[in-house]
């Protein structure tokens, strides 16, 4: 459950509490440490260097896009960089 407020304003229906998730399980960075890993791992030993370069700015051009949109997109911030936060039994 998360812990949610109803405001039912004209501009803001309602509120969700979050928290910033650590530098590493944040989703512009665990995925594509795994992703450039992968890449070094498998491909760029297996293909041509300069196929292998033309894989690494795939990857580089869609984690740029992914650091772009969290600039552009607040919601998009929100569900990158940020957990919601549950309720805890007998706290509230």
């Amino acid at each position: 459950m998360v812990l949610r407020f109803n405001v039912g304003g004209k501009v803001v229906d309602r509120v969700d509490l979050i928290r910033k998730k650590k530098w590493p399980w944040r989703l512009d960075v665990l995925p594509f440490a795994v992703l450039y890993a992968i890449w070094m791992v498998t491909i760029m030993p297996s293909i041509d260097i300069v196929d292998a370069l033309i894989v690494l700015g795939g990857l580089v051009s869609i984690h740029v896009l992914t650091l772009l949109f969290t600039a552009w997109s607040i919601d998009f911030k929100c569900f990158v960089q940020y957990s919601k936060i549950g309720l805890i039994m007998g706290c509230v």
